[in-house]
């Protein structure tokens, strides 16, 4: 065997490799996605895949069909998928999360009762990633809050729950987006939030949640919303070390988003990458024919 062919076939493992997935009970991952959905009780217990910050409980019937899902079981817990993901410029990253376990009503108190979304700081939150026992003061995030917001500013009671889309850069919240919903009780939701890369600095930061109901076969979408922000941090941290996606609880006393059956993370390249990569597949196709000639 010479030393092309051997150059050849280490150029294809390579490329097999990064491509095939590694499968760890009910997680597939990749370098640029994540599937998982806690049928298992160790799902979320792979420190390899996953980092938690508090304790967690699993609920062998609380998904969608009956199977597995994973419970915040009390205020403040975080669970982050470590896998850095990186893009340039074109580059779209999107998370799916569909919660079994909830309860949004007007009987809670005023506060937050999840957030969700990006942080650079795989090691903390993404509701405050300079906080915490991983915390640092440089740590920035893309988030969505859910606020149960009981009344307005002028004390008049409302019926629904606020939706904020910010960026939180160095310990401080960006730019605001505000929308509402109304309460969906203890209906199951699936949350579909995108992040892209518009430029060097720019992103478009997004949601749409779907109340799928009583038995997770509804399409209802009850809340969309993408705004415009600007972060140079997060623009070098998707050129350098990457960035995390993130869940958390928050209080629970003002409401419950729990119970998650199903988590999905993908990372659309920029188009620039999809030629590349159609174009190395082309060449290793090229190569395997003439070998075989």
């Amino acid at each position: 065997m010479n030393k092309k062919t051997i150059t050849s076939i280490c150029s294809l493992a390579a490329l097999s490799a990064a491509m095939i997935s590694s499968a760890y009970a009910g997680i597939t991952e990749t370098l640029t996605s994540l599937d998982v959905n806690f049928n298992d009780a160790a799902d979320h217990l792979n420190d390899t895949t996953f980092k938690r910050l508090g304790a967690f409980a699993h609920n062998p019937t609380g998904g969608i069909a009956g199977d597995g899902a994973l419970d915040f079981t009390a205020n403040y817990r975080a669970i982050n998928w470590k896998q850095a993901l990186t893009g340039g410029v074109g580059t779209t990253i999107t998370q799916s999360i569909v919660f079994t376990n909830n309860d949004l009503a007007n009987t809670y108190i005023q506060n937050v009762p999840f957030m969700m979304g990006f942080t650079n700081n795989v090691n903390s939150h993404v509701a405050n990633p300079t906080t915490g026992g991983g915390g640092t003061a440089t740590s920035d995030a893309f988030q969505l809050q859910l606020y149960n917001s009981l009344t307005n500013n002028a004390g008049e009671p409302t019926e629904y729950i606020s939706t904020t889309l910010r960026s939180f850069i160095d310990g401080s919240n960006g730019e605001q987006k505000y929308a509402n919903f109304a309460y969906t009780g203890t209906n199951m939701l699936r949350f579909d939030l995108t992040l892209t890369r518009t430029g060097t600095d720019t992103f478009d930061w997004g949601y749409v949640i779907t109340n799928v109901g009583g038995d997770g076969a509804g399409t209802t979408v009850v809340s969309s919303n993408t705004q415009s922000f600007t972060s140079a941090d997060f623009g070098a941290s998707l050129d350098g070390d990457g960035i995390y996606a993130g869940l958390r609880s928050g209080n629970q006393a003002s409401g419950l988003v729990s119970g998650v059956d199903q988590w999905s993370v993908n990372v659309v390249p920029e188009p620039r990458a999809y030629a590349l990569l159609a174009g190395a597949l082309a060449l290793i196709s090229v190569m395997i024919r003439r070998r075989r000639s």
